[in-house]
């Protein structure tokens, strides 16, 4: 099937391709903005190094660590006391990986070692079942 050579809406109002006519709101009623371009004078700077805002990201800093050093204790607790080995010990899971870091995974390439020609010789070998 051919693709249509105007956009039809799913309104059903007749489409008279792209730009031509008015828009939807119906003709310009003025000349528009006079704005600047960006040119990293038009925004004024950022004023993230005031004292205030900086007490107050040294505040947020202080009540994150606060809330790591309870959830840690929460966790320990837990690894050390649960009724169950299992939550005892996704609880000791859970600690290493807050305070060591999760383990980094790796992927091994097997094929590391075999050339472009021998992967092609192996796809082409009928598959015995």
């Amino acid at each position: 099937m051919p693709k249509p050579t105007t956009f039809a809406p799913a309104s059903g109002i007749p489409a008279r391709g792209a730009g031509k006519g008015d828009g939807w709101g119906g003709p310009a009623k003025g000349a528009g903005s006079q704005r600047k371009p960006f040119d990293g004078t038009t925004r004024p700077p950022p004023d993230t190094f005031s004292p205030e805002k900086q007490a107050a990201r040294c505040l947020l800093a202080a009540a994150e660590e606060e809330r790591q050093r309870q959830m840690r204790e929460v966790i320990g607790d837990l690894a050390l006391n649960a009724e169950r080995e299992e939550t005892q010990l996704s609880a000791a899971v859970a600690y290493l990986n807050r305070s060591e870091g999760m383990p980094q995974a790796t992927n091994k390439n097997f094929n590391a070692e075999v050339t472009f020609e021998q992967l092609v010789k192996q796809s082409l070998k009928p598959k015995v079942e």
